[in-house]
């Protein structure tokens, strides 16, 4: 669960780790409080936590891992790939719009990122842990996003609302991607 991840060292001393014996992701070993079997564990910022004994992370963990994250990988290298031709060749956007409109949705992200992870950092601890809600709650109005990124059912109308069009449909495609992929990684 990666809610319950092991995580190195806070600003006030160790954090919540995932095992015993887990080594903080700094690379050093977790303080034990007096020999005691399990790691010390000091709250940061009021959040819930819970340590658990888990098995080890094992290679049948990383392939399932990594084979999650492939279906959000496919959508974006789809939409970074081909959606540039598409804007240009369907909407008929010139490219230089539509480059200062991919500049102007990264800005954007990069704050939408980080509120996006202090959301998900700061939600409710649930037996599903803090993530994976989020991942659930986010993953259908991601799909209807990327599917309305190339639905050419205005390619007709007035060239600035084509435009009007492809931003937001490319803004709100990258802010649900990142209600998904940044609680998942």
């Amino acid at each position: 669960v990666p809610s319950q991840a092991p995580r190195g060292p806070g600003p006030s001393g160790p954090v919540p780790c995932a095992r015993k014996g887990a080594r903080a992701a700094a690379g050093g070993p977790l303080r034990l409080d007096r020999g005691r079997e399990e790691p010390m564990t000091i709250p940061a910022g009021g959040q819930k936590f819970a340590v658990v004994e888990a098995a080890p992370f094992g290679m049948k963990d990383e392939i399932g891992y990594a084979l999650g994250d492939t279906g959000n990988n496919f959508t974006f290298n789809l939409v970074n790939s081909f959606l540039t031709i598409f804007y240009t060749n369907v909407f008929g956007i010139k490219g230089a719009i539509v480059g200062v409109m991919f500049m102007i949705a990264r800005f954007f992200d990069a704050f939408i990122d980080v509120v996006v992870g202090r959301l998900a950092d700061n939600s409710e601890l649930t037996s599903k842990g803090r993530f994976t809600p989020w991942i659930i709650r986010m993953k259908y109005p991601l799909l209807v996003s990327a599917i309305i990124l190339w639905v050419p059912l205005i390619s007709g109308v007035p060239l600035g609302a084509r435009i009007v069009y492809a931003f937001v449909t490319y803004l709100a495609f990258g802010m649900l991607y990142s209600f998904v992929n940044i609680p998942y990684g």
